[in-house]
């Protein structure tokens, strides 16, 4: 038989009528459904059901916690579902379906209300900045209803166990409600650095904590590295895709640019040794200078690959992370790319290999030291004399995890390449193209946990 399923924020209650069990807590007898007494107040319920004829119908009677039961809808043949939301003001607890003529009930699903609610996570500054304004997202609470945003100038910040201080007079914007967007545009502001800072709000007046702020430097449009994930929820047939061109406007013209961190590429990192990359420039393949690149034939192309050149025993890494941000497991399928080399190749090897590696929490790829696990390694060619490669060496690269990768509810997976010189010298660049991550639901990945419950008869 089918247990509740325990959801984050509200409480979900899911049973299923169709396996010929009797769900946990129910009561079933001669078409009386009795629901068990739920341990807070029910927003929603949906129900599935078939009937065997015309004539078949069933009634809905709420109950709340103390006092009778109310009549909330009859059911008839002329639908197979049904949903119905509660207003704030009652306090249902229990249900009970009289069915009648052939009516049978397939599926139950209640949704109680939420004590509290998380703080929104994954808060993203976009990289289309201005001096007056900025766009943020964040992911999704369960149980929200909707969100209210912060902007103040850093100077006033003032931060607490509770959270930032908000409505100062200070604010430049003061709780603004957003509705159950999880994006909002910001235009108009001063040139100032700011915070911005999100807080979910849901039924019956709770609201979460304030996110931790995230600082915007609107005097300085450039300067924002952000500690981001893809959420899962938000891919295509899911599938991520990543071609890197993009850096070919910010590298169009010469000189270092600045690399930020969940920003110049969204969702990107990218390390040497231990420390973040502040800066990339376009590469040919020419040279023997140390550093990460946008690799292209030429500087006008607008197509980009994303590479390193590790010298004198350093180590270039960088990698995407994604956040599994739905109510069920999911796999890592495949990962496939182009592994390329580019330029100097003298006697001195590079190798190129990804890794990957699924944590609890949403961090840092650097922070990571142990528990990589490696999927493929390439391995430049060497060549006699020194020689800049015209168009790149590309190697396709298609990569089915030997042992299974899964993402639980909540957990993050971490992508990483690395580019490592077997020793000091002129070595090859390495870089990567034409990234392509595919994932897979486990249908049966749903987290279940039985929650207690009681029941109390009702008349």
């Amino acid at each position: 038989m089918s247990l509740p399923v325990a959801a984050t924020g509200p409480a979900t209650y899911v049973v299923d009528f169709t396996d010929g069990g009797v769900p946990h807590g129910w009561t079933v007898e001669n078409g009386d459904y009795r629901s068990p007494e739920y341990p807070k107040a029910v927003d929603r319920i949906e129900l599935r059901y078939s009937c065997a004829g015309a004539s078949a119908s069933a009634t809905i009677n709420a109950f709340p916690k103390q006092g009778g039961g109310t009549t909330v809808a009859t059911l008839t043949a002329a639908s197979s579902g049904a949903a119905f939301d509660f207003p704030e003001t009652t306090d249902f607890r229990s249900f009970r379906i009289v069915a009648a003529n052939g009516f049978a009930l397939s599926s139950f699903v209640a949704y109680l209300s939420a004590d509290s609610l998380d703080a929104p996570s994954g808060v993203s500054i976009s990289n289309n900045i201005t001096g007056t304004s900025f766009d943020a997202s964040w992911y999704p609470v369960a149980g929200a209803t909707g969100y209210r945003v912060y902007v103040w100038t850093s100077a006033v910040a003032d931060a607490s166990e509770s959270g930032y201080s908000l409505g100062l007079p200070s604010y430049i914007v003061n709780g603004l409600d957003v509705g159950a967007a999880t994006e909002h545009s910001f235009t108009g502001l001063p040139s100032v650095p700011v915070l911005f800072a999100v807080e979910a709000y849901g039924r019956r007046g709770v609201t979460s904590k304030t996110a931790e702020p995230v600082e915007v430097d609107l005097s300085n449009p450039d300067k924002v590295a952000q500690l981001n994930a893809c959420p899962l929820s938000s891919l295509a047939a899911n599938t991520y895709m990543q071609n890197f061109d993009s850096t070919a406007e910010i590298t169009a013209t010469t000189g270092n640019k600045n690399w930020l961190n969940g920003t110049t590429i969204m969702y990107w990192q990218a390390y040497k040794d231990a420390d973040a990359v502040g800066s990339f420039c376009y590469n040919g393949g020419a040279g023997t200078t140390g550093g990460l690149y946008a690799l292209a034939t030429n500087r006008d192309d607008n197509a980009r690959a994303l590479g390193a050149l590790s010298t004198q025993n350093d180590e270039f890494s960088f990698g995407i992370t994604f956040t599994n941000d739905m109510d069920r497991i999911v796999k890592l399928s495949s990962l496939a790319y182009f592994a390329q080399q580019w330029g100097f190749a003298n006697k001195t090897n590079q190798t190129l290999s990804v890794s990957v590696m699924v944590t609890n929490e949403l961090n840092w790829i650097s922070s990571y030291v142990d528990g990589w696990r490696e999927l493929s390694s390439t391995q430049s060619a060497v060549y006699g004399t020194e020689s800049i490669h015209d168009t790149p060496v590309s190697t396709p690269v298609e990569v089915t995890p030997a042992e299974e990768v899964s993402i639980a509810p909540g957990q993050v997976l971490m992508i990483k390449w690395t580019i490592h010189s077997l020793k000091s010298g002129k070595s090859a660049m390495m870089g990567i193209d034409d990234v392509t991550v595919t994932f897979s639901k486990d249908p049966s990945g749903f987290v279940i946990k039985l929650a207690a419950s009681t029941h109390t008869p009702k008349p």
